[in-house]
Parts: C-alpha cells; structure tokens; sequence
C-alpha cells in the first residue's frame, strides 16, 4: 500500500516537472519569437530612419522605490521633434536615470521611420537596443529553467 502512494506521489511530482518544463519552453519560445520581431523593427529603424534634431522639453520623474528612507526617482527626457514635413511629435526616452542626464533645452538626436513618425526614438544605443537586448535575456533565462527541468525529470526517472 505505501509502494502505491509513494508510486503515486512519483508520477505526480515527475508531471509537475514536465508541466513546469514545456511551459518555460513556451515561455521561451514566445520571448525568442518576441525579441526577432524586435531585432527585426531595430533594424528598419537603423536603415531607414529619418535622424532629426530635438529638444528636451520636460523631464518626467517617476518613482521606482525606496532607498533607505528617501523615495527614488528616475528622470526620462520628453523630446520634442519635427519632422521633415513639417509635423510636430513628443517621444519619451525608454530609460530614465536617478540624476537627469539632460537638461530642459538640449537638443537629442531622434529617429523615426516615416511611415510612422510619431514613434521617434532617441538615437542612442540603450534606446534602440532596450527591448531587443531584455527579450533576448529573458529567452535565455526561461531556456536554462527548461533545460534544467529536463535534466531533473531525467535524473528523477532513473530513481
């Protein structure tokens, strides 16, 4: 009676891991699918874009937490940009800093397509490469859990 439950308590925990293990498959087949799509979008935006002066004209400040007892904000430029038609656009860089790294007044490349030029960027690495950069990672990341839930389940069918 005892071989039958711990038996049963086996295959339970030998389909838990295989449950844990196709779903970071999923996970990480998603996010690789994810981040090509976003290498693909980096890449137009590098051999097509359109680069134009903007000018900071605000500095948005969030909060992200505590440090000690003082609240931290992160600053995110909003940059001002006009197109080469003559249209006027707001964006906001995708990565903000504890201290501004600008200033209301200066002027920051931006790129757009013109197909959609209301989605401009900063012209800088971090801005381009952000969302590429964090997909990839966490494909990698949930490709290690698999792997090593398979390695497990392999190791737990040998007992």
């Amino acid at each position: 009676m005892q071989k039958h439950v711990a038996r049963r308590k086996y295959v339970s925990i030998i389909m838990l891991i295989r449950i844990f293990k196709y779903s970071f498959i999923i996970l990480a087949i998603t996010t690789l699918y994810a981040s090509y799509q976003s290498l693909r979008q980096t890449l137009d935006l590098i051999n097509n874009g359109i680069v134009v002066k903007g000018e900071v004209v605000e500095k948005n400040a969030s909060s992200s937490g505590r440090l000690s007892s003082e609240a931290i904000s992160l600053y995110k430029p909003v940059i001002e940009y006009t197109t080469n038609h003559g249209e006027t656009y707001q964006t906001e860089s995708v990565l903000g800093s504890s201290h501004p790294s600008y200033d209301v007044g200066d002027i920051i490349e931006v790129i757009y397509l013109e197909v959609s030029p209301e989605r401009g960027k900063v012209n800088g690495f971090f801005d381009k490469w952000f969302g590429f950069m964090f997909l990839v990672l966490f494909s990698g990341v949930f490709s290690l859990f698999a792997y090593l839930m398979h390695i497990f389940s392999l190791q737990k069918s040998k007992t």
